[in-house]
């Protein structure tokens, strides 16, 4: 049973992370029963970048919080280069939860999905079971999908949730696709 608050890896102040064939995994109990938690990783306050090159996070989970697999807070990026966000879930057994259960953007921050990188078998109570785009977000996808992911506001605790189970856009946030990106088999 793992019960971290905190992620594996945190990038903060402006600092630098390469992710180079290596491989995240939260090792998290997935089922709904489960009080597992444990995210994936968390980049931003004051900025910071990641990039993922031929790199997996997987199997994470946050209850009641925002972004299970990674969280972009405050002018960060995070740029999958033919890299994997795989079975990552913000849930709750007791209704309840919070939204992205793959990668949550914050206030000016971008997702860059880059050369066949996916976000697949990713799970939302509320909104944004893949991705969930607030405040000035941006996501970029090229020749990448988003797939077989969840948005389940049946479950929410106040059935308020936008949906969204592949992407969630909020305020100002945007979504970009192209060279043959998709979203497929998502569903809220």
């Amino acid at each position: 049973n793992r019960n971290l608050d905190y992620p594996l890896i945190c990038v903060i102040n402006g600092a630098a992370l390469t992710l180079d064939n290596c491989i995240l995994d939260g090792k998290c109990d997935l089922s709904e029963s489960s009080s597992d938690r444990c995210r994936g990783l968390e980049v931003g306050e004051s900025g910071g970048s990641v990039t993922m090159i031929n790199s997996t996070i997987q199997n994470c989970r946050t209850v009641n919080w925002l972004g299970a697999g990674v969280v972009l807070r405050s002018s960060s990026s995070l740029e999958m280069n033919g890299s994997t966000i795989q079975n990552c879930a913000n849930a709750s057994p007791s209704g309840g939860g919070g939204s992205a259960g793959g990668v949550c953007l914050y206030n000016s921050s971008a997702l860059r999905m880059l050369n066949g990188s996916k976000i697949t078998d990713c799970k939302a109570v509320d909104s944004g079971g893949g991705v969930y785009v607030s405040t000035s977000g941006s996501v970029t996808m090229d020749n990448s999908a988003i797939e077989n992911c969840t948005s389940d506001l049946a479950a929410s605790s106040d059935g308020k949730g936008s949906g969204g189970g592949g992407v969630c856009i909020s305020g100002s946030g945007t979504l970009t696709m192209g060279n043959n990106s998709r979203i497929t088999g998502c569903t809220a």
